[in-house]
């Protein structure tokens, strides 16, 4: 996909996920006192989960920046690779 496809990539994409997710949450209940974010991915063969968290801490950066820009604290960012759980 290229950025001419007329999809969101990067932080753009991360801030309409935050955004759709505090949605869900209003439209619940109320908006979120914090969050945590989990991103989840199995490595490839012959990879690592320290090389799949790498991969995501952009967009695990994005996701802290968006939440944290509508005012919404980020407790704790983590990775789950392969039964692993590594923090960001």
């Amino acid at each position: 996909m290229t950025p001419s496809d007329g999809r969101l990539h990067g932080p753009e994409a991360a801030a309409e996920v935050a955004r759709y997710l505090i949605a869900l949450s209003e439209h619940r209940d109320r908006t979120p006192d914090a969050v945590i974010l989990y991103l989840c991915r199995d490595p490839e063969p012959g990879g690592s989960p320290g090389a799949v968290a790498e991969q995501l801490r952009p967009l695990a950066e994005a996701l802290h920046d968006a939440f944290c820009g509508a005012d919404i604290p980020v407790h704790e960012a983590l990775c789950l690779s392969d039964g692993r759980w590594i923090s960001y």
